[in-house]
Formats: C-alpha cells, sequence, structure tokens
C-alpha cells in the first residue's frame, strides 16, 4: 500500500485542547505531522464548542491537512462528571476504509460499536486515558469482543506505565495505573499488534479485504 493509506492514532490528550473553528491554528504541530508522514491521523482531546460546551473530540486528519471527520464523545459514565455529549455517532470515509471512533469510556457501551457496524465501520478506534480501575485484566477480553462482535478490525490507543496492574484505591489516594497495551485486533477479535503493558508503537499492515479460507469446503 501508498504511504497515503496509512493510519496513526495517538490515546485520549485530555491536557490539550482547541477551540471549535481554530482547529489549525490550535493544533498546528499534528496537522503538519499528518502531512509531512503523508498519514490519515485520529486525534482526541478537549474541545471547546462555540456553544460554550466542552467536549470529549476526536478528530480525524488527511495527509492534505484537512479535517476528514469528527466524533464527539457521546457516552457518559458515572466518573465522567458534567462533560457535553455529542448525538452522532458518524463512519468517516477513508481510501483504506471506513473508521468508526469511540473515546474513553464509550468502550462500555457495546450499542456504539453495534450502531457503527450497522454503519459500515470497517476500522474501529478506540482511545482512551488512565482511569481508576479495578481489575486490568477485565479490558482485553471485552476488547477481543468489541472487534469480533463487530466485525471489523479494532486499533486501540492507550499510555502505557512501568507500574502496570496497580490498581485504584481511593483510600489511600492511588488513581491506579495505565493499562498500556496499545493493540490492533483483527475481525476475529485476534490481537495482531501489542505493544504489551509498555510503551511503544503497535504496528500492523492491513489487508481489509482479508478472509479465512474454508479449507474443509463441501463443494
Amino acid at each position: 500500500r501508498s504511504r497515503h493509506d496509512s493510519l496513526v492514532v495517538t490515546p485520549f490528550l485530555p491536557f490539550l485542547s482547541f477551540d471549535e473553528g481554530k482547529e489549525k491554528a490550535s493544533l498546528r504541530e499534528f496537522f503538519d505531522f499528518a502531512r509531512n508522514r503523508r498519514a490519515h491521523l485520529v486525534v482526541a482531546l478537549i474541545e471547546r464548542a462555540a456553544s460554550g460546551k466542552t467536549h470529549q473530540t476526536a478528530l480525524v486528519i488527511t495527509p492534505g491537512g484537512e479535517i476528514a471527520g469528527r466524533y464527539r464523545k457521546s457516552h457518559r459514565a458515572a466518573w465522567d462528571g458534567d462533560l457535553a455529549l455529542g448525538d452522532e455517532l458518524p463512519v468517516v470515509a477513508t481510501p483504506f476504509g471506513k473508521l468508526g471512533l469511540t473515546i474513553t469510556s464509550d468502550f462500555y457501551f457495546p450499542e456504539v460499536y453495534e450502531v457503527l457496524r450497522l454503519k459500515g465501520a470497517e476500522v474501529l478506534v478506540w482511545q482512551h486515558f488512565p482511569e481508576r480501575l479495578r481489575e486490568h485484566d477485565q479490558w482485553p477480553p471485552l476488547l477481543l469482543a468489541r472487534a469480533a462482535d463487530s466485525h471489523a478490525f479494532l486499533v486501540t490507543a492507550h499510555y502505557a506505565d512501568p507500574r502496570t496492574y496497580i490498581t485504584a484505591n481511593d483510600g489511600y489516594g492511588m488513581r491506579g495505573a495505565a493499562f498500556g497495551r496499545s493493540m490492533v485486533i483483527d475481525r476475529s477479535g485476534t490481537v495482531r499488534a501489542d505493544t504489551g503493558c509498555r510503551h511503544g508503537v503497535a504496528r500492523l499492515e492491513v489487508d481489509l479485504d482479508e478472509r479465512k479460507v474454508d479449507v474443509y469446503s463441501m463443494t
């Protein structure tokens, strides 16, 4: 594939923000990265909307320096506070396939992925950041299920931490450690690229037309 078909996904960046309508001015480094690497870049961060509301928003930036799609987090868990929510689940068309975007606690709502699947998403994206967890080992099976149920590739982007598996203890003020494990999971729910619970980049050359071969065909 040409480099135009490259997809780069960052973890959620809650410490960075931009104003609606001023994306290119606020996020110049990201637009430059996409242009210089000739890649589609999915970046999620805080958006200050023209309405005055604050959103968690994912942008799909093209190699030409344009915004191909925007997703405002649509579901909220109890610990998300008063975050404003979007009311759309868009599927973004790119040269290499249709993207479905999810952010942080969207992951806990399987219906989000079902809607994206029905809209034709071929590659799902989940961007996250450290949260208070009881058990990290609950996540991988659910991530595999999201990909298999949706019959789509799933790209997860998350921070790693050398203290992985330290879980939250509010009594001591411990927020827990980052889960890590940025992964690319295929449509059968198989992990095809994995950073493990450490920093790094999960890379995979994806063929969206690949199919399993039935070696015991009855015909």
